[in-house]
């Protein structure tokens, strides 16, 4: 996540801080959105959609059924 998210400008982000201060899988299973925004806001949504893709594939496995990734009704 630390990766897809990047270094903005040498800059360190409130989310970064988050994202290595996470307690469980589930606290960054949570963050993938805020991690979606970021990486939309730098490098487009087409962008953000596939790191976030490859980032909830590491997720499998490690969280019960019900939080796993749906695809939105909204997406084509």
């Amino acid at each position: 996540m630390l990766r897809a998210l990047g270094d903005p400008a040498g800059q360190p982000s409130r989310l970064a801080f988050r994202i290595r201060r996470a307690t469980d899988i589930r606290d960054l299973w949570y963050l993938r959105g805020e991690l979606m925004v970021a990486i939309a806001q730098r490098h487009g949504e087409s962008a953000a959609r596939e790191a976030i893709y490859a980032i909830s594939e590491e997720f499998e496995g490690l969280l019960p059924g019900s939080f796993s990734s749906r695809l939105s009704p909204l997406a084509g």
